[in-house]
């Protein structure tokens, strides 16, 4: 048993984990591909997804490194290990579903794609900030966006900017996303981490964002 601890000690986690009495903080930390989601990944963030529905607790999802929240599905997964998929795309399913059941908070940080794109949309709280990158690239090999995309693109954005990023793949950058409608805040990198550390001491998030959303100029992306 001592020896398991010691070897725990020197293992990176995928998912990093913080909690408090009115938050669970996950960080994605798989920066050697960009933060793609695996299996590993999705079982972590379902685990704590019912920790705190089953807590009454706020949920938050961001990554490390800020520059991507996440590159979407883990291509090695989903290209080799085919057999697979069909499990993989009901577990993703059923996160997104667990996501819509808390108070849950997505953190936009830099790039913001496909299948990760799918969990931050499903977050009733979206933060952009002005490095953020969001688009559904399956189109770009011939998939209609998945993982909830169909849904999100036709009912999120106020126009018809979501049929045309199904349909193009078309990147949009950090004011378009709130602009368009993908997010609902829109906060300063200088103020990443003070946001962070108010969340974790606060039991209203949706205020502390309020606090800290400074809407961006038009024209500016």
């Amino acid at each position: 048993m001592e020896r398991l601890k010691i070897l725990k000690n020197h293992i990176t986690p995928l998912v990093n984990v913080s909690e408090t009495e009115s938050l669970i903080l996950l960080t994605l930390n798989r920066p050697q591909t960009l933060n793609s989601l695996n299996f590993e990944m999705l079982f972590s963030i379902i685990h704590y997804l019912e920790q705190a529905k089953s807590t009454n607790r706020s949920w938050l999802i961001t990554g490390e490194p800020k520059k991507f929240l996440g590159s979407g599905g883990d291509l090695v997964l989903t290209t080799e290990e085919f057999l697979q998929i069909p499990e993989y795309i009901r577990t993703l399913h059923h996160m997104f579903y667990l996501t819509t059941k808390v108070e849950s908070i997505s953190l936009w940080t830099g790039y913001v794609i496909g299948s990760t794109a799918g969990l931050a949309c499903s977050c009733q709280l979206r933060v952009a900030f002005p490095s953020s990158k969001y688009s559904m690239p399956e189109t770009e090999i011939g998939l209609f966006p998945n993982v909830g995309g169909s849904f999100f693109l036709s009912h999120n954005p106020p126009t018809h900017i979501g049929l045309y990023l199904g349909l193009t793949g078309h990147t949009l950058k950090g004011p378009d996303c709130y602009f368009y409608g993908f997010c609902k805040y829109f906060v300063q990198e200088e103020d990443y981490e003070q946001l962070i550390s108010s969340i974790r001491h606060s039991a209203n998030p949706s205020k502390v964002l309020e606090s800290f959303h400074k809407e961006p100029k038009k024209g500016k992306s």
